[in-house]
């Protein structure tokens, strides 16, 4: 299984609204960082979630899982994501 790389549970009061896919440091990262405006450098509170069940709590975001290195992705409020 694949796994994404959160700033903090998103699961709660805080929605995530970036991400960014980077090259995958070895076999089972899937590139993808995540995180709210303004805490890319917050590793405190960071999780690593399988990339399976982010896409089962924001299921907009499996379209792009495969993207390439470098893309940015949105999300808004309702948790729509979009590049």
């Amino acid at each position: 299984m694949k796994y994404i790389i959160l700033a903090r549970d998103f699961r709660g009061a805080y929605l995530p609204l970036c991400a960014q896919r980077d090259v995958p440091a070895e076999p089972n990262d899937s590139g993808w960082q995540v995180w709210a405006e303004g805490e890319e450098s917050c590793t405190d509170k960071a999780q690593v979630w399988g990339i399976e069940e982010f896409c089962k709590e924001y299921p907009s975001f499996e379209q792009f899982v495969d993207l390439q290195p470098g893309t940015e992705l949105k999300c808004s409020e309702n948790g729509i994501w979009k590049p």
